[in-house]
Protein backbone atom coordinates (compact mmCIF):
# COMPACT_ATOMS: atom_id res chain seq x y z
CA UNK A 1 0.00 0.00 0.00
CA UNK A 2 1.04 3.59 -0.53
CA UNK A 3 2.36 5.15 2.23
CA UNK A 4 4.74 8.37 0.99
CA UNK A 5 7.57 8.95 -0.48
CA UNK A 6 11.38 9.15 -0.33
CA UNK A 7 13.46 11.56 -2.47
CA UNK A 8 16.11 9.63 -4.17
CA UNK A 9 19.14 12.10 -3.07
CA UNK A 10 17.53 11.04 0.73
CA UNK A 11 18.09 6.98 0.18
CA UNK A 12 21.26 7.21 -1.40
CA UNK A 13 22.73 9.25 1.40
CA UNK A 14 20.98 7.23 3.98
CA UNK A 15 22.94 5.08 6.04
CA UNK A 16 22.42 0.77 5.94
CA UNK A 17 20.04 0.76 9.43
CA UNK A 18 17.68 3.46 8.27
CA UNK A 19 14.18 2.75 7.91
CA UNK A 20 12.26 3.32 4.64
CA UNK A 21 9.76 5.20 6.87
CA UNK A 22 12.04 7.11 8.53
CA UNK A 23 13.55 8.72 5.17
CA UNK A 24 9.75 9.41 4.08
CA UNK A 25 8.82 13.08 2.77
CA UNK A 26 6.42 14.39 5.32
CA UNK A 27 3.98 15.87 3.97
CA UNK A 28 3.13 12.96 2.02
CA UNK A 29 1.26 14.99 -1.19
CA UNK A 30 -1.02 13.79 -3.46
CA UNK A 31 -3.93 14.91 -5.35
CA UNK A 32 -7.54 13.66 -6.00
CA UNK A 33 -8.56 13.11 -9.75
CA UNK A 34 -10.98 16.91 -9.62
CA UNK A 35 -7.85 18.84 -8.82
CA UNK A 36 -7.44 22.19 -10.73
CA UNK A 37 -3.93 22.34 -12.96
CA UNK A 38 -3.15 25.26 -10.94
CA UNK A 39 -2.97 23.32 -7.71
CA UNK A 40 -0.91 20.49 -9.96
CA UNK A 41 1.77 23.48 -11.16
CA UNK A 42 1.54 25.21 -7.56
CA UNK A 43 2.65 21.80 -5.60
CA UNK A 44 5.12 21.02 -8.16
CA UNK A 45 6.55 24.41 -7.57
CA UNK A 46 6.31 24.58 -4.26
CA UNK A 47 8.38 21.63 -3.33
CA UNK A 48 10.33 21.01 -6.12
CA UNK A 49 8.80 17.49 -7.02
CA UNK A 50 9.50 14.69 -9.78
CA UNK A 51 6.26 13.13 -9.47
CA UNK A 52 2.92 13.33 -7.95
CA UNK A 53 0.38 10.81 -7.02
CA UNK A 54 -3.13 10.95 -7.89
CA UNK A 55 -5.65 9.19 -6.08
CA UNK A 56 -9.43 8.14 -5.73
CA UNK A 57 -11.91 9.46 -3.14
CA UNK A 58 -10.94 7.30 -0.32
CA UNK A 59 -7.59 7.86 -0.98
CA UNK A 60 -6.14 4.87 -3.39
CA UNK A 61 -3.94 5.46 -6.02
CA UNK A 62 -4.86 5.25 -9.46
CA UNK A 63 -1.64 7.35 -11.34
CA UNK A 64 0.83 9.33 -11.43
CA UNK A 65 1.48 12.90 -12.97
CA UNK A 66 5.58 13.31 -13.45
CA UNK A 67 7.28 16.87 -14.15
CA UNK A 68 7.84 15.97 -17.43
CA UNK A 69 3.75 15.92 -17.86
CA UNK A 70 3.71 19.38 -15.75
CA UNK A 71 6.50 20.89 -18.38
CA UNK A 72 4.21 19.76 -21.63
CA UNK A 73 1.36 20.78 -20.58
CA UNK A 74 2.71 24.19 -19.44
CA UNK A 75 4.35 24.87 -22.79
CA UNK A 76 1.39 23.67 -25.09
CA UNK A 77 -0.08 26.80 -23.16
CA UNK A 78 2.65 28.92 -24.46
Amino acid sequence: MFAGTVPVARLVLASADERMADLAFVPVLSLKTDAHENEVYELFDKYNLRSLTVINDVGRPLGAITVDDVVSRLTAKL
